[in-house]
């Protein structure tokens, strides 16, 4: 059986390692400074030298879904998991917390928590 997802160039490794480190971070060319998506190789203009650079913690939602299997589990609310637009560029899936707001495509999110396997935003402003 062929996995879904395959780790790549080392990308894998050093984000989750940096999620271990209570960072989120996005990795950047460091000849034309262009910021890679987490799924890149390498620089779209062919460039071999990356480094990870701290991202903003700032994020747009741009689309979610209710895991509703939380009722089952005893939990008090059904957990949000959300698609995120970093303003850096790339995007990503993560924890929301929308602090009793109805979720909006759109919505200006803020970095709440960095664990060693997950990521959660809340709406800016609320943390």
């Amino acid at each position: 059986m062929t996995p879904l997802h395959k780790p790549h160039s080392g990308f894998d490794a050093q984000f989750r390692a940096a999620l271990a480190a209570g960072q989120l971070r996005v990795a950047c060319c460091r000849d034309c400074r262009a910021v890679l998506p987490f799924d890149a190789r390498r620089c779209p203009a062919g460039h071999d030298s990356i480094e990870w650079k701290a991202a903003s913690g700032k994020a747009t939602l741009v689309a979610w879904t209710r895991l509703s299997q939380a009722a089952a589990s005893g939990a008090s609310a059904e957990p949000l998991l959300a698609h995120v637009q970093l303003a850096e560029g790339p995007q990503l899936v993560a924890a929301l917390d929308l602090r009793g707001r109805e979720p909006q495509e759109g919505l200006p999110l803020q970095l709440h928590h960095v664990g060693e396997r997950t990521v959660s935003f809340v709406p800016e402003g609320a943390a």
